[in-house]
């Protein structure tokens, strides 16, 4: 922090974890100063400096008590409900991939408010106890552009036979799935 410019920046409003981190300062988006989280949100950039994964741009349709709506060019997803974003504004849905989880086709799905999607596999990469998954999003059974990705432990990835089919439906949950300032 010699010329006065960290950085390092802080990953509280992003996952929710506590700042720990109580020099960062940031003076491109303003985010952080001196150590105290300020109360506009961390914008996709931010998110992008973090390394996060599966930012999927689109605009706050509704908002609930319990959860955001955001409309995105491949479907409508739901995040953890965040009060600085209001309809209409740009926002991104970002999920890290550990937590995209992987449902069969042939198994029925418990009602819950998660973002459920049909997908597909486009790639995978084996990276020593996990795979990680390239699913292309389908809309009305067909294939999109957006690309989410997903790690799988090796264990589960072996009995559940995911490479051995293409087919596959995710949800994306709630309680992971964030909502950020575009």
């Amino acid at each position: 922090m010699r010329s006065g410019h960290a950085v390092t920046v802080c990953a509280v409003r992003i996952w929710g974890s506590p700042c720990r981190n109580r020099e960062a300062t940031s003076s491109g988006c303003g985010w952080v100063r001196r150590g105290r989280p300020s109360a506009s949100p961390a914008p996709v950039r931010v998110a992008e400096l973090l390394d996060a994964r599966n930012i999927l741009p689109g605009n706050v349709a509704t908002k609930h008590e319990a959860y955001t709506e955001i409309e995105t060019p491949w479907f409508r997803g739901r995040a953890r409900s965040e009060g600085y974003l209001a309809p209409g504004a740009a926002a991104a849905l970002s999920i890290r991939p550990e937590h995209v989880i992987l449902h069969r086709l042939d198994r029925p799905l418990l009602e819950s408010p998660d973002t459920v999607l049909d997908v597909e596999i486009d790639d995978e990469v084996p990276m020593g106890n996990n795979h990680r998954r390239y699913l292309r999003v389908l809309k009305d059974g067909a294939p999109t552009d957006c690309v989410i990705e997903s790690d799988v432990p090796a264990h589960p990835y072996q009995v559940m036979g995911v490479g051995s089919r293409r087919d596959w439906r995710i949800s994306l949950t709630l309680d992971e799935v964030v909502a950020i300032k575009s």
